[in-house]
């Protein structure tokens, strides 16, 4: 969610911090995502599971 994310904007200089929507679940989506990027810092990360991605899903397969 974007509103989620806005405040993070906040720690880099103007156009330096982009979000860019994905599906984990596909290659293609996150190839897209990250294709004209010098770093990509993954956020993924949960602490918790949910009914769409288990532990597995998110820190490993992911």
């Amino acid at each position: 969610d974007f509103y989620d994310a806005a405040r993070l904007k906040l720690c880099g200089d103007l156009g330096q911090v982009l979000f860019s929507p994905f599906d984990l679940r596909d290659e293609e989506s996150i190839a897209r995502a990250v294709r004209y990027s010098n770093v990509v810092i993954n956020l993924v990360g949960r602490d918790y599971e949910t009914k769409n991605f288990k532990y597995h899903d998110v820190h490993v397969e992911g």
